[in-house]
């Protein structure tokens, strides 16, 4: 049987996880000049990375111990390839590429955790822990938000056929508003 130490870690792994993801996502988009983009995935960094020291302060606030973390998160997003290159190489047809594969792989991701959220949240249930699975289930609803979101930008994507033109235009939208979420957050 699963233990709520050996659930924490794990919860603890994939949020760590999803900071690094996102920070990657950060350098992807930044390096195809699409900063709106960026702007968004540095957003969600820090949001996720909140979220992260909150559940590891959680822990040791009921368990008067810490998390330790065996090993580091691995999913990378920029492809080993665009190291030996410079955004000069990026062509258009890179571009509309890449923004569907980052698209692809951040669903991925938050389908991943949703799913590990829910398993958690219910195994604490099934432990006793009502008070962890209460928190895990406030996760649950944040990434349902997140995952939603990504989805329909996903799909409105689709319908443009991800047009270089349109996605180019709303990115200095999206530069401003996550650079005031950003703030936001900072209390700035």
């Amino acid at each position: 049987m699963t233990t709520v130490k050996q659930i924490y870690k794990s919860l603890s792994h994939r949020m760590l996880t999803g900071v690094m993801l996102h920070s990657d996502m950060v350098d992807y988009y930044k390096f195809l000049s699409l900063d709106g983009y960026a702007k968004c995935h540095e957003y969600r960094m820090i949001s996720e990375s909140r979220a992260y020291r909150k559940l590891r302060s959680k822990y040791l606030h009921i368990y008067d111990a810490l998390i330790q973390d065996d090993d580091n998160p691995t999913e990378r997003v920029v492809p080993d390839t665009w190291y030996s290159h410079v955004r000069q190489d990026v062509d258009p047809k890179t571009v509309k590429d890449a923004v569907k594969d980052g698209l692809t792989a951040w669903i991925e991701h938050e389908v991943e955790t949703k799913r590990l959220y829910e398993q958690s949240a219910k195994e604490l249930r099934e432990l006793g822990d009502i008070e962890s699975a209460l928190f895990v289930e406030e996760l649950i609803c944040d990434v349902s938000k997140e995952l939603k979101k990504a989805k329909k930008y996903h799909l409105n994507k689709e319908h443009i056929e991800y047009d270089l033109p349109t996605i180019l235009e709303e990115q200095h939208h999206l530069h401003e508003k996550y650079e005031c979420k950003i703030h936001e957050c900072y209390g700035r």
